[in-house]
């Protein structure tokens, strides 16, 4: 498993050069049903058209942009 901290770092990363990426891109604040959905069909996608599997996640919150009177934790 890679950890990567923006996009600009997985855009440049040689093993993900010219491979198909099956993303699931959410603010994945837990597991919750919804997220597992979202996971699943991601993991669905990888083994029908192959490639690799990513979840993109954000930090801090965008809610913290969008919303910065309120405390996001």
């Amino acid at each position: 498993m890679k950890i990567f901290s923006s996009a600009l770092t997985v855009a440049r990363d040689p093993d993900l050069f010219n491979k198909k990426l099956q993303m699931a891109v959410g603010n994945f604040d837990g597991l919750h049903l919804g997220h597992r959905r979202l996971l699943q069909k991601a993991l669905q996608n990888k083994r029908q058209w192959g490639g690799l599997l990513a979840v993109y996640s954000f930090n801090p919150h965008p809610q913290s942009f969008l919303n910065p009177q309120k405390k996001h934790v």
